[in-house]
């Protein structure tokens, strides 16, 4: 299988601005998940954009996120 690293490296500065973007502005909540483990809501969003560029570039792939653990990326 062949990566096209453009593309990987244009979806790791995307993620990347969105993180930024929302941390700047404030714009996002955060909650405790367990004991001393919080997550953002960008935190999430962010992660759920990871998996859908996962899926588009290798749709039969899996996906470890920290937020939502493993599942099919879609």
């Amino acid at each position: 299988m062949s990566v096209d690293l453009p593309y990987l490296l244009n979806v790791v500065q995307e993620a990347a601005s969105r993180a930024k973007q929302a941390f700047d502005k404030g714009s996002f909540a955060v909650q405790e998940k367990a004991k001393g483990d919080w997550a953002s809501t960008a935190d999430a969003e962010v992660e759920a954009f990871l998996k859908q560029a996962l899926h588009e570039l290798c749709p039969q792939a899996h996906f470890l996120g920290e937020e939502g653990g493993f599942s099919k990326a879609r």
